[in-house]
């Protein structure tokens, strides 16, 4: 701990691309940068200076399948994570996303009193964290404020509604179409074959936005042209059109005014599974945003590249009007709380007691 009473240390739990972005939101927003950051993460925080303790490359997971086939990995990874933690004693935890690893985490770490600010996944079951005074939740969305009624969580402005602005509207006939096939391994693999096909019958110019270097080699091991991919990230990128795997990108998408088709697609036996024991209207999350269904979703079956050219194909400007007419809207509702730095400076915050 600093002498300011700011934490030095701050060991940090991120999975993905997207939550690597979001953890670094949070350092930039306290009031002393700390001295010393180790990480389970990436690229995106190693390049900012962040000391990588473990690739997150291997922990992610989409499906039951793929979340089984490695969990002995992930098991090992958590037992080696907390045990670093003890030896370490950071001044502050900081975990994103992962929620069958973070929440398993918190319980194994909870008797070690180190604050922990968890920023949790849209959805989560909330019954499964454990409660405590040197835990407190983050959130961004009001369709999550029912389900933590009664814990300690904190709603702040959605940090990529000040990092991303609205490009001009687009205008039909549309030209360049925006393909962003996720960012994980099984992702690229499902639906790039999609997406290449419905490529090759299409007259409008596309690109294919991936920003990891690791992502893009297996974008062209599965076809894709170099000379398609760019790794612009989302402020920057100019598009009329996107398809979207589900996920933050379909927000960014929205915040840049960028009109859409989300797409979903797993393994057959991991859908049934999800149908089952998943329970949510939408899975774009504009449209969980808004709860209404205003972008189009092709899950699963619907997830073909004659489904996608037909849906391409037969979208209507009053469609789009509506999409945007929605974005504003969320735009709206992002920004109407205080943000995350103002919170983390206020006296008496649980990062000033570090």
């Amino acid at each position: 701990m600093s002498s300011s009473g700011q934490p030095s240390s701050v060991f940090i739990v991120c999975a993905d691309l997207s939550a690597e972005a979001y953890a670094w939101h949070f350092i930039q927003s306290l009031p002393q940068k700390p001295k010393h950051i180790d990480a389970i993460g990436g690229d995106y925080l190693k390049t900012r200076g962040v000391k990588i303790w473990k690739n997150n490359q291997d922990l992610s997971a989409i499906g039951f399948i793929q979340f089984f086939s490695k969990l002995p990995y992930i098991l090992l990874t958590l037992i080696r994570t907390i045990q670093f933690i003890k030896k370490t004693q950071p001044d502050l935890l900081l975990l994103v996303d992962a929620g069958a690893f973070n929440i398993r985490l918190i319980r194994h770490t909870k008797h070690l009193n180190i604050p922990t600010y968890y920023l949790m996944p849209p959805r989560m079951s909330v019954h499964q964290i454990p409660s405590g005074l040197n835990l407190r939740l983050i959130h961004y969305y009001d369709f999550e404020k029912d389900q933590l009624a009664g814990m300690t969580a904190l709603q702040v402005a959605h940090p990529k509604a000040g990092l991303i602005t609205a490009q001009p509207a687009a205008k039909f006939p549309f030209k360049k179409l925006a393909l962003f096939p996720g960012s994980r391994r099984f992702e690229l693999k499902q639906l790039i074959p999609i997406l290449e096909t419905l490529r090759q019958t299409t007259d409008l110019e596309v690109t294919y936005y991936l920003q990891q270097p690791h992502n893009q080699k297996l974008a062209q091991s599965l076809g894709v042209p170099p000379k398609m991919i760019q790794d612009t990230s989302p402020e920057n990128i100019e598009a009329d059109f996107a398809i979207c795997a589900s996920g933050t990108i379909t927000l960014e998408m929205a915040l840049r005014n960028i009109p859409m088709i989300c797409i979903y697609k797993v393994g057959t036996f991991d859908y049934q599974l999800i149908k089952r024991f998943v329970t949510v209207k939408h899975i774009a999350l504009p449209n969980l945003i808004l709860n209404e269904k205003f972008v189009p979703e092709l899950i699963q079956h619907e997830c073909d590249h004659k489904t996608i050219k037909h849906e391409l194909d037969s979208i209507s400007q009053e469609a789009v009007n509506r999409q945007l007419l929605g974005f504003q809207k969320i735009r709206t509702a992002l920004t109407k709380n205080p943000s995350l730095q103002s919170l983390l400076a206020q006296k008496g915050s649980m990062v000033e007691k570090c």
